[in-house]
């Protein structure tokens, strides 16, 4: 048997399950009831992350993987990272732009549930005109709709 089928068949197997179904993504995670839970590692933020002028909020997003790129994350992965940025404790390296990663609260705050909905709201808001931006506007607006209803009840004075 050549290299090739052999890394085929090892693939095969990693994709498909014993009645050669295809092996997707867990979603049902997403229709569960949310419980917070802290993060046991606090995440590192390096020095490069900061925010940018204007309204473009990009780097703490970009850095916990979060974006609505045309070749970004599938919702799934998305969302994990949504729901890391909010259970997250974060973590400076030295120079790192403190009163950025500050602005965010603490896990699971009020403060880091509104952050997350002023960021969604942001996006929608300043691209829901421009016409090559529809695809990530949509997204955007499912992901804020799916973060208020999933989250949302922990946080009842800001839904």
């Amino acid at each position: 048997m050549s290299i090739e089928n052999t890394n085929r068949k090892e693939i095969e197997n990693m994709i498909f399950d014993a009645n050669g179904k295809l092996i997707t993504a867990d979603k049902t995670w997403m229709e569960k009831e949310y419980v917070f839970k802290r993060s046991i590692k606090p995440r590192v933020i390096p020095r490069w992350v900061v925010k940018r002028g204007g309204e473009s909020d990009t780097g703490l997003w970009t850095e916990m993987g979060y974006n609505c790129d045309k070749h970004g994350p599938g919702t799934n992965q998305k969302r994990k990272n949504l729901i890391s940025i909010y259970e997250s404790e974060f973590t400076l390296e030295s120079k790192s732009n403190k009163s950025y990663i500050n602005s965010f609260g603490t896990p699971g705050s009020d403060d880091r549930f509104a952050r997350i909905l002023s960021y969604l709201n942001r996006q929608i808001t300043a691209n829901r005109h421009i016409k090559r931006m529809a695809k990530p506007v949509s997204k955007w607006e499912s992901d804020l709709k799916w973060f208020k209803s999933f989250v949302g009840k922990r946080h009842p004075n800001l839904v």
